[in-house]
């Protein structure tokens, strides 16, 4: 058994460069059309647009303005999203067992919370569990 070799590298060809004139770039689909069947060959090629040419659509920068919108950086994660939509369940369940939602859920001292609410939720052990 013969043990073969790597093969031998091949470079690609060179990608080819077009600087066309400004009269020739004044219609820059008719251009890529006229170079098209050299490109072809190597799949690839680079086009410098003459140095005083101008694109037809540029903004005036100075004229220019946007509104940027306001992002909390704090609930682009989406460990925040999850706790979000943990909250939200947690809300639709009491809300489905007859409890209102208040602003005391998640208290840490249960005295603070009325004892109605601790009542809905299961009692004193439960609650402070």
């Amino acid at each position: 058994m013969t043990q073969r070799g790597p093969a031998e590298f091949t470079p690609p060809p060179e990608c080819p460069v077009f600087e066309p004139s400004l009269e020739e770039f004044a219609d820059p689909f008719a251009f890529i059309n006229k170079i098209r069947p050299i490109a072809e060959k190597t799949g690839i090629c680079k086009v410098r647009p003459p140095p005083d040419w101008q694109p037809p659509f540029a903004c005036d920068v100075d004229r220019l303005h946007f509104t940027p919108r306001i992002q909390r950086l704090n609930e682009l994660e989406a460990q925040t999203r999850v706790k979000l939509n943990f909250l939200d369940q947690i809300a639709k369940f009491w809300e489905l067992q007859g409890c209102a939602q208040n602003s005391t859920c998640g208290a840490k001292d249960p005295r603070s919370v009325p004892a109605q609410q601790i009542g809905c939720r299961g009692g004193w052990i439960r609650f402070s569990l």
